[in-house]
């Protein structure tokens, strides 16, 4: 029989950009934009649930959760990735020193490896999480500083701070040869 994909996104702009990557599998995608704290689908609908790296961004994550258990059938199992509060530490404290506040908070703190089990378990009779510690070694700096410039949070730090940075980065790599980042990421299993 095979299976039935529906790839989904609150963003349509992503929904197109991802719809033109498949488009040439030939495959039968569905595409629909998806608000996750209310999706359009009838309860007990899928076998899985994916939401990669994602449920930091969600408003009402109770209510998504709610709504992801009600879509999957008995058995049915949520992935949910995401990241740790170790995942690029070591930018963070760059974003902290170079900031006028000296403050700087990781986008996902809502859900993380460490308080993402907590937040699952009242939905799901079983929930498992397998982690995956890694890290970067950068020896070119300005790919480094085009990652940086493209985030989200950039508009945060001005034009001077970016440049006091890329001044750390620059000494730092010279004196180490490269420039250590943490990545500490992984996947939670939940079953309905």
């Amino acid at each position: 029989m095979g299976w039935k994909i529906t790839l989904s996104d609150l963003s349509p702009g992503m929904l197109d950009a991802t719809w033109r990557n498949l488009v040439v599998t030939g495959r039968a995608f569905q595409f629909k934009e998806i608000d996750a704290q209310s999706i359009p689908f009838e309860d007990e609908a899928f076998d899985a649930v994916i939401a990669n790296h994602m449920l930091y961004h969600v408003p009402d994550r109770g209510k998504a959760l709610s709504e992801i258990r009600r879509v999957l059938k008995t058995g049915g199992r949520l992935f949910a990735t995401t990241v740790g509060e170790n995942h690029m530490k070591q930018m963070m404290d760059w974003y902290s020193q170079v900031h006028v506040s000296r403050v700087w908070e990781s986008f996902a703190s809502p859900f993380t490896l460490e308080n993402g089990m907590d937040q699952l378990r009242p939905y799901f009779s079983q929930v498992t999480l397998s982690r995956y510690e890694d890290n970067l070694m950068v020896t070119e700096l300005q790919p480094l500083m085009d990652y940086i410039r493209s985030g989200m949070r950039v508009a945060e730090l001005s034009e001077n701070e970016l440049a006091a940075l890329q001044v750390d980065l620059e000494k730092e790599l010279q004196e180490k040869g490269s420039i250590f980042i943490t990545k500490d990421s992984g996947l939670f299993e939940a079953i309905k």
